[in-house]
């Protein structure tokens, strides 16, 4: 599949008229799967992923959306609970889980969190269950995920097994529900002994405690507000049913995919991998619907809001609890840092200087008739939160970030002084390592 398909229905096909009862029908059926994949292959290529735990040390399980696409939330954590395997979550499966889970260590990724690259460079066997390995989960660099693990990758599609650059050990095409079925029946037979896992399960967890996210000195930035700082202050205030949905891409959607600390019944949501800007508003609304009008979380950014803000009449109309908290840095923060680390700072069509410039958020609310916020600091960060909370109808609050604020990190695997091998630098971290 090289890339996006145009389908174009003719407008006699649209005008047809036909009687679905009289159509062929299609189903997906569980049978249907396990015919293409044989019971019997599926049974040896399990007891060998058994093997490969038994085998390992270092074991850790990395948990992508095919286990919500396959229903097998329940399933997963029972093999889960059997095995007391450390796991990771993609971006797109980080609700399935709480943060306070004891087995989860945390998101990796080119734009992830340090103790869950570590987790998983380190690892001697890397499971892949769902997760479709993109770019920004490999750090754009297959030859360097996991260097001195073994592999297992489940997936339901061969070709996203066949896409990856490197050797899988144990490929498994199948969906993710009916290989969890087929472990937890071999494990009722055949047990792993978790405990032998303890030791790792330690490391991982110290790794985790030794590189948070978010640190005390965000709170004590002075130049405008520390976006870390936000997320994690929207973390201990939303309640279950309530649900994030981050814009497109940029600091807004990348730090809240960082560092958000998921609870029970908070559903997150974001843009499915094209980044494209104008999503927060148009998602935010679909989403608030599809949840029966439950208060929804967007932080956007102030180009991709504005790309979209006609959306407003209908949250207004509809009356929507939708907080919208729109990053305000003066243009395209991740166009400017690219351009000051490769372009020698020329910023053409990311700022004031360079071209662009940004309605008033103050005025565009008033237009839409959207009750307005601003937190300017990091002081105020929790006093505004709480007033927009007790608001049942759509809000729109500007966050003053500073220009210069950095968030997006340069990708760097290398090899530290201890021998462990590491994806990401300090980069992650506002202020940036010097």
């Amino acid at each position: 599949r090289p890339g996006p398909s145009w389908v174009d229905i003719p407008l006699d096909v649209q005008a047809k008229i036909i009687d679905p009862h009289k159509l062929i029908s299609f189903s997906a059926s569980r049978e249907g799967l396990l015919k293409k994949k044989n019971k019997k292959i599926l049974s040896k290529d399990v007891s060998r992923f058994l093997d490969l735990i038994k085998e390992s040390e270092k074991p850790i399980i990395l948990i992508g959306n095919g286990i919500r696409l396959a229903k097998a939330e329940s399933k997963v954590n029972s093999m889960l609970k059997k095995l007391k395997i450390p796991f990771l979550t993609t971006w797109k499966a980080m609700d399935l889980f709480q943060e306070n889970n004891p087995l989860f260590i945390g998101r990796p990724g080119a734009i992830g969190q340090r103790a869950a690259n570590l987790a998983q460079q380190n690892s001697d066997l890397l499971i892949m269950i769902g997760a479709r390995m993109d770019m920004g989960q490999t750090a754009f660099m297959h030859q360097y995920l996991a260097p001195k693990a073994k592999k297992v990758m489940v997936d339901i599609d061969k070709y996203e097994i066949n896409k990856m650059k490197m050797e899988i050990d144990l490929p498994i095409v199948i969906s993710a529900d009916l290989f969890i079925e087929e472990v937890l029946f071999q494990l009722s037979k055949n047990k792993v002994d978790g405990q032998k896992f303890s030791s790792w399960h330690r490391q991982c967890i110290d790794w985790k405690k030794k590189f948070p996210v978010v640190i005390d000195e965000y709170w004590n930035y002075e130049d405008g507000v520390s976006l870390y700082a936000l997320v994690e202050a929207i973390s201990k205030i939303v309640k279950p049913g309530h649900l994030l949905i981050p814009g497109s891409s940029g600091a807004c959607s990348e730090v809240s995919m960082q560092a958000f600390k998921v609870k029970k019944g908070v559903r997150v949501f974001n843009s499915e991998g094209m980044g494209p800007m104008g999503f927060g508003i148009s998602a935010a609304l679909g989403g608030c619907l599809a949840s029966n009008k439950k208060r929804t979380i967007c932080i956007d950014g102030d180009g991709g809001f504005s790309m979209n803000t006609q959306e407003l009449e209908t949250i207004r109309r509809l009356n929507l609890p939708i907080s919208f908290f729109v990053l305000d840095n003066k243009g395209y923060a991740s166009i400017r840092s690219t351009q000051k680390s490769y372009f020698n700072s020329r910023y053409i069509g990311s700022s004031e200087q360079g071209g662009v410039t940004l309605p008033d958020l103050k005025k565009i609310s008033r237009a839409y008739d959207i009750r307005y916020f601003q937190i300017k600091d990091n002081n105020s960060i929790i006093k505004v939160l709480k007033m927009i909370f007790e608001i049942k109808t759509p809000v729109i609050c500007r966050v003053s970030i500073s220009e210069n604020q950095v968030t997006a990190p340069r990708v760097i695997t290398k090899k530290n002084n201890d021998g462990t091998m590491e994806t990401a630098p300090m980069e992650i971290m506002w202020p940036p390592v010097k």
